[in-house]
């Protein structure tokens, strides 16, 4: 769960009331990750709202971008033009997250949802369409209700 701490006791309402489901559930819940732990691996699935999780989206692409031009300034000369576009194209694929899936599922309505970014392009579009046809093909919908299913209080 991502929140503004790691300790129990952090976060909102919302996040503490998810935190007692999850904590309830028999998925393998390891509690709050604070944003400087999304990158360490710290978990396969991190949880978020909505809101909170296009800030995180667009602030690693704001990164990426970033770092890539810091490189193009600072390394041009220093590596072969082929080894830096290699490098820049790495940190963008690793940062760019919506253009390489196309963009992120939707988790709570009954059918397949790809939400896009609005300067999506043409690329992240087929992406997304890409997406959402192996969710269906592979049910990954009808499992993972199957699974919530199992641990969701009516």
């Amino acid at each position: 769960m991502l929140s503004v701490g790691a300790e129990e006791n952090k976060g909102n309402k919302l996040i503490q009331e998810s935190k007692n489901l999850l904590n309830d559930s028999p998925l393998n819940f390891i509690g709050n990750i604070e944003a400087n732990d999304l990158t360490n691996n710290i978990a396969d699935v991190v949880v978020c709202d909505g809101f909170v999780g296009n800030i995180v989206m667009k602030l690693t692409e704001g990164l990426g971008k970033s770092i890539a031009e810091y490189l193009s300034e600072n390394l041009k000369g220093k590596l072969p033009d082929e080894e830096l576009n290699h490098l820049k194209n790495q940190i963008y694929e690793l940062n760019n997250v919506v253009e390489v899936n196309g963009g992120g599922p939707i988790l709570g309505v009954k059918g397949v949802s790809v939400v896009g970014h609005g300067r999506g392009n043409s690329k992240s579009v087929f992406n997304a369409i890409k997406s959402a046809k192996q969710t269906v093909e592979k049910t990954t919908l009808k499992n993972l209700i199957k699974s919530f299913h199992k641990f969701i209080i009516h």
